[in-house]
């Protein structure tokens, strides 16, 4: 079992240790730059359901490691959270203990594959934050995320800052030997041809990713149709 979480979770409540990462400190940087768009994007969707009346307001993390946004969205304002991960680091043993202090003990913690997921039973916010470049289809993956959701899938992906080819896309990502890539022009024809409609788009960089194949990361807040 790890240690040291993946996300600072001072802003929910309490302080705990945070991972350096594979360079130095590439955690803390990523976290601050992803965690106010994704963070807002969840605030305006419970928002915009609760005016259109939903009572029940249900939320999914897939690929949540330790569930911090789980426990963000738990804490300000669905009425069920649930992170689901395949387990392979750890981390939801640290999520089981995070909920706990954070003071939204009732977060639901599901190891599982995301893909196995049954999408007869739907969730009204779907999260798939930085799942879909650790597949080696992420298009397959981002199908099966919308068909969870009842009513909002957010998105964010890391991207390659290496190129802008319209048509850009490989796997095993660049350098490893595993997941895959997109860059950012290539991200956004994939989400076009899907026909999504996206309340809003977001682009910033991963500052502690130092490679250009990491760096870049784009954001989707997507509506389904009421």
């Amino acid at each position: 079992m790890p240690k040291l979480y993946y996300h600072d979770f001072s802003r929910l409540g309490f302080h705990n240790r945070q991972l350096p990462g594979i360079f130095t400190g590439i955690f803390a940087p990523n976290q601050e730059a992803k965690m106010p768009v994704i963070c807002a994007y969840i605030m305006l969707a419970i928002a915009k359901l609760r005016c259109e009346g939903e009572r029940e307001i249900s939320f999914a993390e897939l690929f949540c490691a330790d569930a911090f946004y789980s426990i963000f969205a738990r804490k300000w304002g669905a009425d069920t959270a649930v992170g689901i991960d395949n387990d392979r680091d750890g981390y939801l043993r640290l999520a089981s203990v995070a909920r706990k202090r954070a003071g939204v003990p009732d977060v639901q913690l599901v190891r599982g594959d995301v893909m196995e997921l049954p999408t007869n039973i739907k969730y009204s916010i779907v999260a798939n934050v930085g799942g879909l470049y650790h597949v080696e289809d992420p298009v397959r993956v981002l199908r099966h995320s919308w068909e969870l959701s009842s009513g909002f899938l957010i998105v964010q992906s890391a991207v390659s800052m290496a190129n802008d080819d319209p048509a850009y896309f490989e796997t095993p990502a660049p350098g490893w030997d595993w997941g895959s890539r997109f860059n950012r022009r290539s991200f956004q024809r994939m989400v076009e041809r899907e026909g999504y409609n996206v309340i809003d788009s977001a682009f910033n960089e991963l500052t502690g990713n130092e490679r250009l194949e990491d760096r870049g990361s784009v954001y989707y807040l997507i509506r389904k149709a009421p």
